[in-house]
């Protein structure tokens, strides 16, 4: 009895039927396994891989822990060197038996004010009458006026950058200044008041207040 159910090859199967054919027939006489021209069996399409199964004992529902990666190492940082600071002088204490014989040029200064000489050392005492702010534009100076004995009044100019600063001086004390004479209308300056740090033959200089000298 013939099966009814079968359904009549149509030109596109009769196209397919042969194709498979030559391809066999090509193979064998070739030795050249052709299969792979008739594309992926596992359902994928060309170009596409398929999905990856899980290992054996995996959790689907659990994300793979993901590597952790080692710090990089880093040197150790040089620590920075910093210059050590120059030490400041400090004021030196005058004792009686080492205190050289006082000299008093207040009589000089008198002239070198009329004759308005400038360049000259001069050793005078006299009464600290104000206290000026101090000077920091360029080399610092502590300023203040000192008044001689025959009514002069100088202005005493004290370069701290070099020698130390005379913390306490005030209004009323008593200050011997040795330094260089510079002339002006107002009775004069008094600078240099500090040691030789130029070289040369410049005698250094120094201010005695309180018992202790600043050099």
């Amino acid at each position: 009895m013939a099966d009814t159910n079968k359904k009549p090859l149509t030109f596109k199967g009769i196209l397919a039927l042969l194709g498979a054919g030559l391809l066999y027939l090509v193979a064998k006489l070739t030795g050249v396994d052709l299969s792979a021209l008739q594309g992926p069996k596992d359902g994928t399409t060309a170009g596409q891989e398929a999905p990856a199964s899980p290992g054996a004992g995996a959790d689907p529902g659990k994300k793979a822990p993901m590597k952790k990666t080692a710090p990089k190492e880093t040197a150790p940082k040089t620590p920075e060197l910093k210059k050590p600071e120059p030490k400041k002088p400090e004021p030196k204490k005058v004792e009686p038996k080492d205190a050289a014989p006082k000299a008093d040029d207040t009589k000089k200064v008198a002239g070198l004010f009329r004759a308005m000489r400038s360049d000259v050392q001069v050793e005078v005492e006299g009464e600290v009458v104000h206290i000026l702010p101090d000077d920091n534009q360029g080399s610092r100076h502590q300023l203040f006026l000192l008044e001689l004995s025959n009514g002069i009044t100088l202005k005493v100019s004290h370069n701290i950058d070099i020698a130390p600063y005379i913390n306490g001086i005030a209004k009323g004390d008593t200050a011997r200044v040795y330094g260089e004479y510079e002339w002006n209308d107002k009775g004069g300056v008094v600078h240099w008041t500090h040691r030789n740090t130029r070289g040369g033959s410049h005698p250094g200089g120094w201010i005695l207040h309180k018992g202790q000298k600043y050099e």
